[in-house]
């Protein structure tokens, strides 16, 4: 009899896997202009953040820069290798791997994959603060990057919690819960609109203004902020966007939708779109006049696609976005 159940349990199991669905674009939104990527980067990418790409011969876009071998850039000032960060041309070792860091004049951020980070002074040759934080139970793929805001300096841990630091007196002020999970629970995206700090987690946003504190739970795949409005894109095809303090504007469903590198240009949202077929999607702002195209990309994945400055870069090909009509 246990042997009938597992059996029954393998089937069940292979037809589920058998079954996946996908997304598939009203006719009446699918252009007939087929949309290819045919200008040409000189490497594949290797590695990316939400500000560039590094190529895998060490050329960084979209700055055009070269980094030393081995080496992948974090942001236009900082770049990393395992356990050394590069900064103004200059290399410092630490004893742990690094994750993520931020410069701000003399101030280097870094946050380590043990989940414990440190402000190191250029001017000094030394670190001036140093915390450690509890202990994590997995890690997301996109971690955000430590935040410098006026005298403050926020800290996204990897245990999915923002810890807040007096740059003055180097000391922990508030730390502000951001996931409700125990585990893969990192901060995936940072950022100050005006005077409202935003943040977000895989499966919660919360929004901080002087004397209001709002959250929101989603399944968030992707996420980005306009001056005025933060844009949300679900593991399930969803798009939401919002105002800043978390009010829904706008919804749309795109049913089975695997939406990866979303971006904002010239007042509309692009993003792409693989499974059964590629698409590249464009939308406007306010989530209306939906257009598909066919997308014609070598091997499209989560790992090897970046957009920038209104380009839109996979594997070693990329577009100017704006160019398509």
């Amino acid at each position: 009899m246990k042997k009938y159940y597992l059996l029954l349990i393998v089937l069940l199991f292979i037809s589920g896997c058998g079954t996946k669905k996908y997304y598939v674009p009203d006719q009446k939104v699918l252009s007939n202009n087929k949309v290819s990527l045919q200008k040409e980067l000189p490497s594949k990418i290797k590695f990316f953040t939400r500000d560039d790409a590094t190529l895998e011969n060490g050329i960084v876009i979209p700055e055009n820069k070269k980094l030393p071998k081995g080496f992948v850039s974090l942001n236009k000032d900082l770049a990393k290798k395992a356990y050394i960060l590069l900064v103004d041309n200059k290399q410092i070792t630490f004893k742990k791997l690094i994750v993520e860091a931020s410069k701000k004049d003399n101030l280097v951020a870094i946050l380590f994959s043990d989940n414990s980070m440190t402000l190191f002074d250029l001017d000094k040759n030394k670190a001036v603060l140093s915390e450690q934080f509890d202990a994590l139970l997995g890690l997301r793929k996109f971690v955000a990057a430590p935040l410098f805001y006026k005298d403050l300096l926020i800290i996204p841990t990897l245990n999915g919690k923002l810890a807040i630091f007096n740059l003055k007196t180097k000391k922990l002020i508030r730390e502000i819960a951001v996931s409700k999970q125990d585990y893969f629970s990192n901060v995936i995206f940072l950022t100050v609109r005006g005077d409202t700090l935003i943040a977000a987690s895989r499966d919660n946003i919360i929004s901080i203004t002087p004397g209001v504190f709002s959250q929101k739970e989603y399944n968030i795949k992707h996420i980005f902020a306009s001056k005025n409005n933060i844009y949300i894109f679900t593991l399930e095809g969803n798009i939401k966007k919002l105002n800043l303090e978390l009010k829904e504007v706008k919804s749309v469903s795109l049913k089975f939708a695997n939406i990866i590198a979303p971006t904002f240009v010239d007042n509309n949202i692009y993003f792409v779109e693989y499974g059964d077929g590629t698409y590249l999607v464009k939308m406007d702002k306010n989530l209306e006049n939906l257009k598909v195209y066919e997308l014609d990309a070598p091997d499209v994945s989560d790992s090897n696609i970046f957009t920038k400055n209104g380009v839109l870069y996979i594997n070693d090909v990329y577009i100017d976005l704006k160019s398509i009509k």
